[in-house]
């Protein structure tokens, strides 16, 4: 279920014109991956924002998530930027 809701959004995002497009992320356009070609090979690596959607989930699942409002490393600001 959780599957076809995933493939329902992107379906979803292929239809909204580039410039209505809204990112959660300007790195990496909510892929959470930045990829790049240097030399004809690709590379690739986990973009910041995969991490912070990780750490977020993770506190949000431990119940302490009342104590992010006094947290210093990420606060408020960067839970509502990713929308956990």
């Amino acid at each position: 279920m959780e599957l076809a809701i995933k493939d329902a959004i992107k379906n979803v995002r292929s239809l909204i014109s580039p410039a209505c497009r809204q990112y959660d992320c300007e790195i990496c356009n909510d892929t959470g991956s930045i990829n790049w070609v240097k030399d004809g090979y690709t590379y690739g690596r986990e973009c910041e924002c995969r991490e912070t959607k990780r750490t977020l989930n993770r506190i949000e699942k431990s119940g302490l998530m009342h104590l992010l409002d006094h947290c210093a490393v990420f606060g408020k600001q960067k839970l509502q930027q990713f929308g956990s």
